[in-house]
């Protein structure tokens, strides 16, 4: 996915500084409301959850706008609080996510779900067979491989976002493709 200009943390230190607050949180919900929708999206694979938790994303980055001041980048900052608030939506329902129609079935009080394909669903297709292995991810390999993949996220700034060492990230990573190779029968 190609980048486009950010805010960067002094520009925006200073367009706090300078016109206020509300200017400095419509920048960056301007600038920044894509890439975190995506960032969301690619893991949870949902639009209305999606929509909901950047939403909330930002709603969180408003109430605690002040407190932001750096060293860190704005674009980091804004990134850790989506993603915790995945993981915490993940939590809350236990549940993972599906890319196609499921049945909820409650076994002793655990939740299970049973992925039903639509009747119009091949498996054969590239895309949905890709999308369908990556949502059998266990949970932070899902997350390191989306904000590598999809987002082209260094491993220093998902160090910064999901905490652990670059080495433990990369190592994630590894697994997860390794994982899907062996979901999609790639040697």
């Amino acid at each position: 996915m190609k980048r486009t200009k950010r805010v960067t943390t002094e520009e925006f230190l200073s367009l706090r500084k300078k016109e206020g607050t509300e200017r400095a949180y419509t920048a960056l919900v301007h600038h920044y409301s894509k890439p975190i929708y995506f960032q969301i999206r690619y893991i949870l694979f949902d639009h209305s959850i999606t929509d909901d938790l950047v939403q909330e994303t930002f709603l969180k980055a408003w109430k605690n706008i002040h407190s932001f001041t750096g060293p860190g980048s704005v674009e980091g900052w804004l990134r850790k609080i989506a993603t915790n608030e995945v993981l915490m939506h993940l939590r809350k329902t236990k549940t993972r996510v599906s890319l196609v129609s499921n049945e909820v079935e409650a076994e002793d009080g655990v939740f299970h779900i049973e992925p039903q394909a639509p009747s119009y669903w091949n498996p054969r297709d590239g895309e949905e067979r890709f999308l369908l292995a990556i949502e059998q991810l266990p949970e932070k390999q899902r997350l390191v491989f989306t904000m590598k993949y999809f987002e082209d996220i260094t491993y220093v700034e998902m160090a910064e976002q999901l905490g652990g060492s670059v080495g433990s990230l990369k190592a994630s990573y590894h697994h997860a493709v390794q994982k899907l190779k062996g979901e999609l029968g790639e040697d």
